[in-house]
């Protein structure tokens, strides 16, 4: 047998590497290091917030356009002379301007008057071609459906561009 005092040393420093690191594996087996699976967070702060938000955009596009044909259907009934006032078809032509109403008031009083009826919120309408294009005043803030998610608020912007398929410019051109 060789009396080697250095390998001696080696082996058992080799031996307590070993039992310390079985020690280690041992005791971390089961422990709980706080680390969630990946796009947990994310999954739920899209269903739970983003898909609700879509949802509300969808039914605000949904209502505009239905208020935006109403409002074109207002429109061209009064056949954009003010409510009101007698004015003969050929002062119409010579250019007399008294008798059209502001195209552009009109069409944003009588849009948010119809959004009152139906529940929504006041918007600044504007008109582009055939476009009715409206910025809401106020955000809307979805909450979680489930408590005991602590994600937090998504606030949404209910600003809409809906096709309500009527050329909002006939009217511009008829006051010039």
């Amino acid at each position: 047998m060789i009396n080697s005092k250095k390998g001696a040393l080696f082996h058992w420093i080799i031996i307590a590497i070993l039992a310390t690191l079985g020690a280690f594996l041992l005791m971390s087996y089961n422990a709980d290091t706080g680390v969630k699976i990946k796009g947990e967070w994310q999954a739920d702060y899209l269903n739970n917030y983003y898909l609700v938000g879509e949802k509300e955009l969808l039914q605000n596009d949904q209502l505009a356009l239905l208020v935006g044909k109403e409002t074109v259907a207002l429109l061209t009934k009064q056949g954009g002379v003010s409510e009101g006032r007698d004015c003969p078809f050929y002062y119409l032509r010579e250019g007399e301007q008294a008798c059209f109403q502001d195209i552009q008031s009109t069409v944003n009083a009588a849009f948010n008057e119809l959004m009152e009826k139906y529940g929504g919120g006041k918007y600044t309408v504007a008109f582009e071609k055939e476009e009715l294009i409206g910025e809401a005043e106020d955000s809307t803030i979805i909450n979680s459906n489930r408590p005991e998610t602590k994600v937090g608020q998504y606030t949404v912007k209910k600003h809409f561009r809906v096709k309500v398929g009527y050329d909002f410019s006939k009217f511009v051109q008829l006051q010039s």
